[in-house]
């Protein structure tokens, strides 16, 4: 069977039989030791960490709910939840996430849950106070009252990769991972930028797809390139899919040792360097603080391995060509959702014709209706409210909520995403923003971003960030602007920007 058709725990096991010794997972961390998980490392140690699962009695099909911060145990969890056939679900859970944890433990029926073994870890402590250990690995809980097992990791010492299990039901039994190895999933929380936060259900053929849609144009150009992924593993692209895809190299933070926000662009950097990364997953501004440490020291420019960049996310604007020749050769900036995976891709390199907000032509063959507030289709490449039939690579449905997967489509099938934009005579979308940051103002319509792209270009304006006000009850756009060093308001004042 050809690759892209594999499970994910195939996948896992076609590179530990092609290059069993070759490093799969790399994760660096600023305060703590570099960890290498070879092929072999991966294959072994998340197929036994699946079977315990299913030693123990988890039930295949089941939700596994990953409390681990992104390290070697974390991507092990995820990995071997699908060996047993579960559902696996990361989760990010800080001081006072209880009520928070406790709604996503009861939504999804979650039967398992893998924590740290530190007791100053946030969700550790939450955890503590609404479970009742038992022997084993076994657990009740009165506030959530579907969970049965708790896996502790040994994350909390550096010198060794493991868990801790119960040795009695762990050696009781025989299973076969074989009837369980290509039926696993993945569930993520949605990112709460299109309201409150939700849990999706993706479905196989999209995340099998979402895997090699990305990757094919520089496959052939760098075969055996290492990829930098600054993404965290609870969101589709932190996902390792480059050493799925490829068999190569991925480097991620481990980050049971935080690096603090100011510090994270030169250790990225630098780990980039240090790694030979060809490629990385990284978003904009850390790209233009990679821009302004290779200005500042021409030397390093000798050293920098980076060839090819992909973000996603958010609407790039012009601004992106500045790391281009620099930072990197080309930057590929992707469009989609966690339910409608990645639907288009723009390659950007130095002579690339480029505005703002521009995402790109589609992965393959959507159908997609742009509609205004009346539900109507526009024509004529106006902007409006993207929709977009449903295919199976949409997600499976918002779990335990099927009246808001119903609400999510139109009577025809169309899903609305809640992004507004307009696509070009050539086919490439237009992606201008979230529809609830317009405002209509005397039968005209007005976009954040697109205000802050026309603002953006005034003399001496450093940044501009556009918000939601309201003004004797009116919605209003209010820009907040960071000027130059030496630049005063009343000099901007004098810019008048030209609407379309």
């Amino acid at each position: 069977m050809e690759l892209d058709k594999l499970s994910i725990p195939r996948k896992v096991q076609h590179w530990a039989n092609k290059h069993p010794d070759d490093e799969a997972l790399v994760f660096v961390s600023k305060d703590g030791p570099r960890t290498a998980l070879t092929c072999a490392d991966v294959f072994n140690k998340s197929k036994v960490f699946g079977l315990h699962l299913l030693q123990l009695g988890v039930s295949p099909g089941s939700v596994v709910v990953n409390l681990l911060d992104d390290s070697p145990e974390a991507f092990l969890v995820f990995f071997g939840t699908q060996f047993a056939g579960c559902k696996s679900m990361k989760l990010i859970i800080g001081p006072g996430d209880d009520e928070f944890l406790i709604h996503l433990l009861n939504s999804t029926n979650c039967q398992t849950i893998v924590i740290s073994s530190d007791p100053e870890n946030a969700a550790t402590k939450i955890l503590s106070k609404l479970i009742h250990r038992m022997p084993g690995n076994k657990v009740t809980s009165n506030a959530i009252p579907s969970l049965k097992f708790v896996v502790d990791s040994k994350d909390i010492d550096v010198n060794q990769v493991g868990f801790i299990w119960d040795e009695e039901s762990i050696n009781s039994g025989s299973v076969d991972i074989e009837d369980t190895i290509d039926n696993g999933g993945v569930l993520m929380a949605s990112s709460g930028t299109a309201g409150a936060i939700k849990i999706i259900e993706l479905s196989r053929q999209g995340l099998q797809t979402g895997m090699y849609i990305m990757f094919p144009c520089v496959m052939d150009e760098y075969p055996n390139s290492t990829m930098f992924n600054m993404r965290k593993l609870f969101w589709f692209l932190g996902i390792p899919q480059w050493y799925l895809c490829t068999g190569n190299r991925s480097v991620h933070i481990d980050n049971r040792f935080p690096i603090p926000e100011d510090d994270l662009p030169k250790f990225v950097f630098d780990t980039i360097i240090n790694e030979s990364c060809e490629c990385a997953k990284l978003d904009p501004m850390t790209c233009s603080k990679f821009n302004y440490f290779l200005q500042s020291d021409h030397k390093l420019r000798n050293k920098w391995p980076l060839k090819v960049v992909w973000t996603g996310g958010k609407p790039l604007t012009q601004s992106i060509k500045e790391v281009i020749g620099t930072v990197c050769h080309t930057f590929h900036n992707m469009y989609g959702s966690s339910e409608m995976n990645l639907l288009t891709m723009k390659k950007i390199e130095k002579d690339t014709e480029f505005e703002d907000f521009n995402s790109g032509s589609f992965f393959y063959d959507v159908k997609m209706k742009i509609i205004d507030e009346n539900l109507k289709e526009v024509t004529n490449g106006a902007s409006g409210h993207l929709t977009f039939q449903r295919s199976p690579y949409f997600f499976v449905g918002y779990v335990g909520n099927e009246e808001l997967t119903k609400q999510s489509f139109s009577e025809d099938g169309y899903f609305f995403s809640k992004d507004y934009g307009r696509v070009k005579p050539n086919g490439e979308l237009i992606i201008q923003g979230r529809t609830e940051d317009i405002v209509s103002r005397d039968g005209n319509i007005y976009h954040a971003s697109q205000i802050e792209s026309l603002v953006r270009k005034a003399p001496g304006v450093y940044q501009v960030t556009v918000i939601n006000v309201t003004v004797n009850q009116k919605e209003d756009l209010c820009a907040c602007i960071v000027p130059r060093v030496g630049v005063s308001v009343s000099e901007q004042d004098k810019y008048k920007p030209t609407w379309n």
